[in-house]
């Protein structure tokens, strides 16, 4: 088997091919990667080596941070003091004594401080745990286990070379850190000799910062760098770093993403650290003695991981300066925010998909709709004649659509008439079941009943069948298949008449996904059914306040006994209070949720869509919008602004509203998490309630017939995963704490969805990653919202710097947003040519399609129109005829 790598240069050891995944079919080269594909192979990695990596981080990394988490070596006499001298020395800058120039200056007294005195740990334990780390991602590619003994045995040859890197990276780090404070201070200096303002140096001071803190991120990435080059290749000190400086070129905004995440990852745990560990314990004492360790142990994973990551940039930044190609394709991917990398992940999963796949039959279909009428014509005449006349080499053949709406519940009474007939007659009644149900169930029907009926069904078929064929049934539309997708595609995107309201194509959906009853409507029909159907959208919308504004009157105790005084008594029990405030208003809300995605199912069926796919995209739109602003916004408003509601609305004092409402709600939308999300998502494992109904209904009418797997709803699902990202987006900077309960919430629906894709849910169509525009722009508008919220938030506290410097991100996510729509959104609309005239050409050697073109002249014939045989002879298979008369076909 031949597989890709690359060499390393480690004097104990020749050069080894590197791959995480061998396949035995496929070449697989490892490539340079972004910062989502890094983050991807990490965690694989980590799931390779799982022990491995377990045991490092509870010997060598817990330990160093169970110290440095609560700042345990610092003297926080030494703290103050260095703090009171560069509060000093900022005053006698020119520098105002601002927040946050204070709080600058005390948090990197502590750094300093802190460094200092864990510096013994650092060089040892710290220092170890990155060798072992690295050791273990390099065993993972070269497919060795990861034994310790020999990496003491490696670590005695390299420690000291290790040690000597480390202390160069240290005065690299100081010498940096120094400089920009020498820097700060004459820029300062400078500009508070000139006569300038302390505003205006205040100004000065924080771009000069924003600038530093960039250049400082490609300096800690070359830092780390080093220690993973010290590690497996034979440098070491300087010249490490200069290595370090070459290696990472062409890929330093993938480190800055890198260095970006692992910040906000280790920013967040030290700050939930020292709100529930140091304020509260040290204050009143109401935190609980598990929160220490738990955030020590979140803060180890924080470290493991961006070890990790570093030790996989390293070999992705080896591959980029190895392949100037492949360097050239990455570097333009790791440049974009990880909502672009996403969206190009999954429209080129979207083509891979495509390549993959079988010839399907709506790859080279067509739906045309608005025939014109020819005189002395039918509908099949003229589309067969357009066709051949104007796209004579592509076009294959068509099937014109029938209105077979009644005819089609005929067909259906008939299809479960002949099961039940079928399941009788196969049945013994020696093996029947009696159950208890059994006793309430009807009397059994004589065989002969149902033959009987049977047969006038079948009668009444073949009548049905030839009126609604015969000329001026049709539907004045038809499916074209064409010889080729291109083919198809051209006669899909191009305008087949001068008058653009003639012969108007749309894409085929695949033919068991086909909505045949909404064929028979009117252009006017459909016009006015989806003006109906938004205004009963809006009622919809409307009458849901009602459970809305009773859960909000739930979580307000005073409201309630402002209201119902005779209450006063019972709601002043604890234990009756929190079950009312707490667990009854997301009980009462996810209840009243349940009815909502059949409902707009329902009203999206008459909407006009062709086929199941489209009606289920548009019912996951609604609902989506539907739980946005009945959950969210009706919530926050009306739980908080309960006595106001007449001003809620006013669009001038909407942001301020949302700042003071938002906050307001954290605690109600915690408890939502916890009883709606993690409640749903094991249900959803148990499938407790589906199993009561297929048990009741097997023994009110016992059956033989296999068990009908389910599709999965994604209008029922994926609304409820989007409103929970966008609780996560609002909340994580005004209520960080609902984010590991959001965080355990997307864990546990991983993992169960994922099982029940696989093992459980059967798919009725394709979706082919249509759904995916939708989770984008959802996500797009809870960032609009977070920034709105963050805007309103800081104008309120008075915060004109902050308030003036959020403006532009709504507006930049907007723009990015325009980006995306343009830049990948026509993937999700149509394939492009290259795509289809390379699957085309493949096709033309393919001796199976010959076959494929034989059974799509068929594919698009309405299920009411086809034969159906319910006479011949007698015999056990499912699909024989039951009857005993001579065979025929409708």
């Amino acid at each position: 088997m031949d597989t890709g790598g690359f060499s390393r240069t480690n004097h104990e050891s020749n050069t080894q091919k590197l791959e995480i995944e061998p396949s035995p079919s496929d070449d697989h080269q490892f490539h340079s990667m972004n910062a989502l594909e890094i983050l991807r192979e990490t965690v694989r990695i980590l799931r390779y080596n799982l022990a491995a990596f377990t045991l490092t981080l509870l010997l060598l990394i817990c330990p160093v941070s169970a110290i440095l988490l609560p700042n345990l070596l610092v003297d926080q006499s030494v703290v103050n003091s260095l703090t009171i001298r560069l509060v000093l020395l900022a005053k006698s800058s020119g520098l105002p004594l601002l927040p946050f120039v204070r709080n600058s200056c005390q948090k990197f007294s502590e750094t300093a401080v802190s460094s200092a005195a864990c510096f013994p740990l650092f060089v040892t334990l710290s220092l170890l745990s990155r060798a072992a780390v690295v050791y273990s991602v390099d065993c993972t590619y070269s497919r060795r286990k990861v034994v310790a003994a020999k990496f003491v045995v490696i670590m005695q040859r390299l420690w000291k070379r290790l040690v000597f890197t480390y202390l160069w990276v240290c005065v690299v780090i100081v010498v940096c850190l120094t400089s920009f404070c020498v820097f700060l201070v004459a820029v300062c200096s400078s500009f508070y000799v000139l006569g300038f303002s302390p505003d205006f140096n205040a100004y000065g001071a924080i771009f000069i910062g924003l600038g530093f803190s960039v250049v400082f991120a490609n300096v800690i990435i070359i830092c780390n760098t080093t220690i993973v080059i010290s590690i497996l290749e034979d440098v070491s000190g300087p010249r490490a770093l200069v290595r370090a400086n070459d290696l990472i070129k062409g890929q330093t905004q993938v480190g800055l993403l890198i260095f970006l995440g692992s910040t906000i990852g280790l920013t967040f745990v030290e700050g939930l650290f020292e709100h529930r560990v140091k304020i509260l314990s040290y204050g009143d004492g109401s935190s609980r003695i598990w929160e220490g360790p738990l955030l020590v142990v979140m803060y180890s994973f924080v470290v493991l991981i961006d070890t990790m990551m570093s030790a996989v940039f390293y070999f992705s930044c080896r591959s980029y300066s190895m392949e100037a190609v492949e360097a050239l394709e990455a570097s333009g991917g790791g440049t974009q925010p990880i909502m672009e990398m996403e969206f190009r992940y999954i429209g080129m999963k979207r083509i891979e998909h495509f390549h993959s796949s079988k010839p399907q039959p709506n790859q080279f279909t067509i739906l045309v709709r608005n025939v014109p009428s020819s005189d002395g014509a039918t509908v099949s005449d003229t589309v067969d004649r357009f066709f051949r006349e104007n796209h004579s080499s592509t076009y294959m053949s068509h099937v014109v659509i029938h209105r077979t709406s009644k005819l089609r519940s005929v067909v259906d009474n008939a299809k479960k008439l002949y099961k039940k007939v079928h399941h009788k007659k196969q049945a013994d009644p020696q093996r029947v079941k009696k159950t208890p149900m059994r006793f309430f169930s009807r009397k059994d029907t004589p065989e002969g009943h149902y033959e009987k009926v049977l047969q006038e069904l079948e009668h009444n078929i073949r009548l049905g069948q030839a009126e609604v064929s015969s000329p001026g049934k049709e539907v004045r539309a038809a499916f074209v298949s064409f010889k080729s997708r291109y083919g198809a595609a051209m006669a899909l995107h191009m305008p087949q008449s001068v008058n653009p309201t003639y012969w108007l194509t749309e894409p085929a959906p695949e033919p068991h996904d086909v909505h045949w009853p909404f064929f028979s409507a009117s252009f006017m029909q459909k016009w006015i059914s989806k003006i109906v159907i938004a205004f009963a959208c809006l009622i919809l919308t409307a009458l849901f306040l009602v459970p809305v504004v009773l859960v909000q009157g739930l979580t307000n105790l005073s409201a309630l006994e402002y209201f119902f005084p005779f209450l006063t008594l019972i709601l002043s029990m604890k234990i009756v209070s929190q079950i009312i405030t707490g667990y009854l208003p997301s009980l009462i809300l996810q209840t009243s949720l349940k009815v909502v995605p059949p409902i707009m199912e329902f009203l999206s069926s008459f909407q006009g869509h062709i086929c199941h796919s489209d009606i289920q995209k548009s019912a996951c739109n609604k609902v989506i919008w539907f739980t946005i602003w009945n959950v969210f916004f009706a919530t926050v408003f009306s739980g908080s602004a309960f006595y106001k509601l007449s001003v809620i609305l006013d669009p001038k004092e909407i942001l301020f509203k949302l700042a003071v409402a938002v906050p307001a709600q954290a605690s109600f939308f915690i408890a939502y998490v916890v009883t709606t999300g993690w409640t749903d998502t094991l249900t959803e494992l148990f499938r407790v309630v589906p199993f009561m109904v297929s048990y009741v209904k097997r023994s009110l009418e016992p059956t033989e017939e296999e068990f009908e797997v389910p599709p999965m709803r994604y209008h029922r699902d994926t609304p409820r995963v989007l409103f929970f990202g966008l609780l996560g987006i609002t909340y994580f900077f005004l209520a960080p704490l609902i984010l590991p309960f959001i965080f355990l919430y997307f864990v546990l629906a991983y993992i169960i969805y994922r099982n029940q894709f696989i093992n459980v849910y059967e798919p009725k169509y394709e979706t082919g990653g249509m759904f995916w525009p939708m989770i984008h722009y959802t996500m797009i508008f809870s960032l609009v919202l977070m920034h709105g919220i963050a805007i309103g938030l800081f104008a309120l506290k008075k915060m004109e710097l902050a308030t003036y410097l959020l403006i532009p991100l709504p507006v930049f996510t907007l723009l990015f947003n325009e980006f995306c729509r343009k830049r990948f959104m026509p993937i999700f609309t149509a394939y492009p040519a290259e795509v289809l005239t390379k699957r085309d050409r493949e096709d033309q050697n393919d001796p199976r399609m010959g076959e494929f073109y034989d059974n799509l002249v068929s594919a698009y014939q309405d299920p009411a129109l086809r034969p159906l045989r319910f006479s011949g002879s007698r015999n056990d298979s499912l699909t024989s005829p039951l009857l005993s008369s001579t065979s025929s076909e409708v």
